[in-house]
C-alpha cells in the first residue's frame, strides 16, 4: 500500500478506485495475470513461426573475390552458386517450400519408385562386345589365370569378390581374403589374410572387390576408409599371394571419395570414385572442394586442367577417374568430372560417364511448364598414353545401368527411360500437373528410347523414340553385336523388344507383347537364346526364363518359377556358363541362401543342384563350376557339390 499512499499524496489516485481495488479478490487478479502472460507467449510463438515461414530466403552467395588468383577459381565460382543457394532457387520462403512439396507429392508426374534418375540431391526438383566370360591366359610359369566374372566387354575385366587360377580360388568374404585349393571334394582353405579393420582413430576400413593379376601372384583389393570426423577415402592394396600360406602386403594407393566401380585392361587399373562437396564449404581448404590423390609423397589436389565441368552444375559431386599401373599402383593419369555421378560404361578404348538432369522449358502462353529428364554422356579415351577428353552428347531420358550402353563399330548405342511432365504454378507456389504443352511432340510420363551416336562427331545418327507402351520403364538391356534386347515393364507385365541394328538407316524392332513379370537382367545365353532373370506374376515370385528369337519377336521356350521368394539383382552373383548351358543363383528360403543350378538343353530348364548355404546375403554368394564340381562360397560357408 506504500505505492498507493505515494500516489494519493501526489493527487493521482481517486478514493473510489482505491476502495474498489481493496475489495478485488486476489485469485481473480492472479487468473487474469496468467491469461495475459499466456496470450503474450502465444503471440510471440506465432510471430516467430510467421517469421520462419514468410521471411525470404537469403539468396546472396558468398563473396569469393579473394580466391580470384586461384587456378581453381572457375570451379570455385560454379560450386559457390550451387552449394550456397541450396533450396533457395525454387522457393521464396519456407511456407512456399512446404506447400510446393505437398503438392508435388500428389500432383506431379514422377518416375516410378526405385527407377528415377539420381537427381541433384542438393536441389529440390519437381518432377561392343558380346558378354562373355573370357578365357585362360598362359603366363609362362605354369600358372593360368581363368576369368570367373561374366564381363560386359571382352578383355575389360571387372572387379569381383571372387577370382581364380587353374589351381586356386580367391574369395573376399567380408574383410577377409581366403585362398582355396581346387581339388574337388578334398578342396580346402590354404591361406587367409584380414584386409579390413577399425583403427584407434575410428577409421573403418571395408573391403569391396578385388583383382587377380595375370601371373596369379598378386591380388589387388579395393577398400573404403570412413569414420566420424574423417574424410572418406578409397584405398587400393596389392597383396603378394605367390605363397598362399604367407600373404604379404606390397603397394598401396589412395584417393579421396567413395568407390563407384573399376576395370582392369591390359595391365591398367581404371578406378572410378565419387567425391562429394558439402554445402557452404570453406574454399580456403582445397580438400573440402577438390578430390585428393595419392602422389606417393602425400595427398595432393587434382590439377585444375584435369577437371571437366558443364557450364551449369546440377550436382556438387565429382566422378574421378584414376589410371594406375596394375603392378606398382603408380598413377599414370587422373581426371575429374564435376557434376557427374551416375552410371559408367567402359569399352576397350573409352570410359563413358553419365549425368542426369532436368531440362525445364519456359512457360508457354497458358503458363504451362514442361520438364524433361536428360542425360549427358561424356567420353574419355584411355587407350593411349594419356587420358583424353573426347566431348559429350546429351540425350533425352535417364540410364538404368552400364548395360544400357554399348560401343560397336564406332557407334555408341544407348537405351534410356524418358520422363516428361508438364505443370502449372499455383498462386501460392505449388504445382498442378497438366497435359503436355505440345502433345504432338511430347509423350507425357515415362517411355523408352534407343539412340545411336557416331563417336567421330558425337552426333545422333539414328534413333527410335518412345517404342514401349506408355508409362513403361526400362528394366534391362543387352546388346549383341548388331542386335539389342530391351525389357520394359509397368508393374508386372514384361514386353521384350528385339532390335535389328544392322542398318542404322532402317532400324527395325519386334515386340513380344505382354509376358507375365519382368526381367531385371537379360543375358545372351548363346545359340540364339536369351536368358531372363527377374520377377514372375507377383513381387515375391522369382522367375528364370529362356527366350528364343522368332519371326514375331522373342518367345518363351521354358521357365522356372519360385513363389514367396526373392533374389539378388547383383549380376556378378549369377553363374553363367554358355558352353554347358548352366545358370546358377541363390534364391533365399526362410532366410537361408538356397543355391540352385539349372541346366538348359535347348528345350527345358532343369534344376540339377539345390543346396543350403545357411543364412546370408544372396548378393555375396558366388559359384564356380570346374570339372563336374560346383564350388560354392557364401557369407559363412564354403561347399563343394558334385554335379552329374
Amino acid at each position: 500500500m506504500k505505492a498507493n499512499r505515494f500516489l494519493e499524496s501526489m493527487g493521482l489516485l481517486d478514493d473510489k478506485y482505491v476502495e474498489e481495488a481493496r475489495h478485488t479478490p486476489r485469485k481473480s487478479r492472479s487468473v487474469w495475470l496468467r491469461v495475459g502472460a499466456l496470450a503474450a507467449c502465444v503471440c510471440i510463438i506465432f510471430s516467430a513461426v510467421g517469421l520462419w515461414l514468410f521471411l525470404p530466403f537469403d539468396n546472396t552467395p558468398e563473396n569469393i573475390s579473394r580466391y580470384s588468383d586461384s587456378p581453381y577459381f572457375p570451379v570455385i565460382a560454379k560450386l559457390n552458386q550451387l552449394t550456397y543457394r541450396q533450396n533457395t532457387i525454387t522457393y521464396k520462403n519456407n511456407f512456399d517450400k512446404i506447400l510446393s512439396t505437398l503438392k508435388d507429392k500428389t500432383d506431379c508426374v514422377m518416375s516410378p519408385a526405385g527407377t528415377a534418375p539420381d537427381m541433384d540431391e542438393d536441389m529440390d526438383m519437381a518432377p561392343g562386345d558380346v558378354p562373355e566370360s573370357g578365357g585362360a591366359n598362359d603366363v609362362g610359369d605354369g600358372s593360368q589365370y581363368v576369368e570367373t566374372t561374366d564381363n560386359q566387354v571382352a578383355g575389360v575385366i571387372e572387379a569381383d569378390i571372387i577370382k581364380r587360377s587353374d589351381t586356386h580360388i580367391y574369395y573376399l568374404r567380408g574383410n577377409t581374403l581366403s585362398v582355396y585349393s581346387i581339388d574337388g571334394e578334398d578342396s580346402k582353405e590354404v591361406g587367409t589374410i584380414s584386409v579390413g579393420y577399425v583403427s584407434q582413430d575410428n577409421a573403418r576400413v571395408v573391403a569391396k572387390e578385388m583383382y587377380l593379376s595375370s601371373d596369379c601372384k598378386t591380388v589387388t583389393v579395393l577398400m573404403t576408409i570412413s569414420g566420424f570426423g574423417l574424410k572418406t577415402q578409397v584405398r587400393l592394396v596389392s597383396l603378394d599371394v605367390s605363397d598362399p600360406a604367407n600373404i604379404k602386403e606390397q603397394n598401396s594407393f589412395s584417393v579421396s571419395g567413395s568407390y563407384l566401380t573399376s576395370r582392369s585392361v591390359n595391365g591398367k587399373l581404371l578406378l572410378l570414385t565419387e567425391f562429394y562437396v558439402a554445402g557452404n564449404c570453406d574454399f580456403s581448404k582445397e580438400e573440402e572442394f577438390l578430390p585428393q590423390v595419392d602422389t606417393g609423397t602425400g595427398m595432393e589436389s587434382i590439377p585444375p586442367d584435369a577437371i571437366i565441368a558443364p557450364d551449369t552444375l546440377t550436382s556438387t559431386r565429382y566422378t574421378v577417374v584414376s589410371v594406375l599401373d596394375e603392378s606398382t599402383l603408380d598413377t599414370t593419369g587422373c581426371s575429374a568430372f564435376l557434376s557427374y555421378s551416375q552410371e559408367a560404361y567402359v569399352s576397350q578404348n573409352s570410359i563413358y560417364l553419365t549425368r542426369s538432369f532436368v531440362d525445364e522449358e519456359e512457360p508457354d502462353k497458358d503458363g504451362v511448364i514442361t520438364r524433361q529428364t536428360m542425360t549427358e554422356i561424356s567420353r574419355l579415351h584411355y587407350a593411349g598414353e594419356h587420358l583424353e577428353y573426347k566431348g559429350s552428347v546429351t540425350l533425352a531420358g535417364y540410364i538404368k545401368d552400364q548395360y544400357s550402353l554399348d560401343e560397336y563399330e564406332n557407334i555408341l548405342r544407348v537405351v534410356t527411360t524418358t520422363n516428361v511432365s508438364s505443370y502449372r504454378r499455383t498462386s501460392y507456389g505449388g504445382t498442378i500437373s497438366v497435359l503436355p504443352a505440345e502433345p504432338s511432340m511430347r509423350v507425357s510420363g515415362t517411355n523408352a528410347s534407343l539412340y545411336c551416336v557416331d563417336l567421330a562427331t558425337l552426333d545422333v545418327v539414328a534413333k527410335v523414340e518412345h517404342f514401349a507402351p506408355q508409362g513403361e520403364i526400362v528394366q534391362s538391356v543387352r546388346f549383341d553385336k548388331d542386335t539389342a534386347y530391351v525389357c520394359t515393364s509397368i508393374r508386372l507385365s514384361d514386353p521384350v523388344f528385339f532390335f535389328d541394328l544392322s542398318d542404322l538407316s532402317n532400324i527395325t524392332f519386334k515386340d513380344t507383347g505382354t509376358i507375365e513379370g519382368f526381367s531385371s537382367s537379360l543375358i545372351n545365353f548363346g545359340d540364339g537364346f536369351l536368358l531372363g532373370i527377374g520377377r514372375g506374376n507377383s513381387w515375391d515370385t522369382v522367375k528364370i526364363e529362356v527366350y528364343e528369337e522368332s519371326t514375331n519377336g522373342v518367345v518363351s521356350v521354358d521357365s522356372v518359377v519360385y513363389e514367396n521368394s526373392y533374389y539378388s539383382t547383383e549380376y556378378k552373383s549369377y553363374l553363367i556358363n554358355r558352353d554347358l548351358g548352366l545358370v546358377g543363383l541363390a534364391i533365399p528360403d526362410n532366410g537361408h541362401a538356397k543355391y540352385k543350378l539349372f541346366h538348359f538343353d535347348g528345350y527345358r530348364l532343369t534344376e540339377v543342384v539345390n543346396t543350403d548355404l545357411g543364412f546370408g546375403d544372396p548378393s555375396l554368394v558366388r559359384a564356380v563350376y570346374i570339372d563336374q564340381y560346383l564350388y560354392l562360397f557364401a557369407d559363412h560357408d564354403f561347399k563343394v557339390v558334385a554335379v552329374n
